[in-house]
């Protein structure tokens, strides 16, 4: 006849819990950087790509304003929230409107490495490509 195997103690079960919960607390506080590295990734990665469409809409609206004969530099800065716009860099040559702009960052200096950019094309009203020989 085999003997079974004594209950463990309480004693010895509280202590085996209080273990675990303590190494469960220090995994927490080990891991709490990592997340908050890879919440900030994550906060990045959506700025840039809140960057790309503003600048996709202010290409469009600069484009527009070609199209109807008026300055597209205006039209490319007010399509843009008031904080975007001093983030933006029109580049307007005939009918093609290119917008770089810098998303906003969460560690300096990284700005000019995110910067993204966006074209629109129109051809230019009858009057313009007249005057331009063209």
């Amino acid at each position: 006849m085999t003997r079974a195997a004594a209950p463990p103690s309480k004693r010895g079960a509280a202590r085996s819990t209080a273990g675990a919960a303590g190494q469960a607390q220090l995994e927490l506080v080990a891991a709490i950087p990592a997340l908050i590295a890879v919440a900030a990734i994550i906060l990045q990665l959506m700025a840039v790509g809140y960057a790309q469409s503003l600048a996709d809409g202010s290409a469009e609206a600069g484009a527009l304003a070609i199209a109807a004969g008026r300055d597209p530099e205006p039209a490319v800065r007010s399509a843009v929230p008031g904080w975007a716009a001093r983030r933006v860099e029109p580049d307007i040559e005939g009918g093609r409107v290119e917008v770089r702009m810098q998303p906003p960052v969460l560690i300096p200096g990284l700005g000019r490495r995110l910067e993204v950019s966006s074209e629109a094309w129109v051809r230019p009203p009858a009057s313009d490509r007249d005057a331009g020989g063209g």
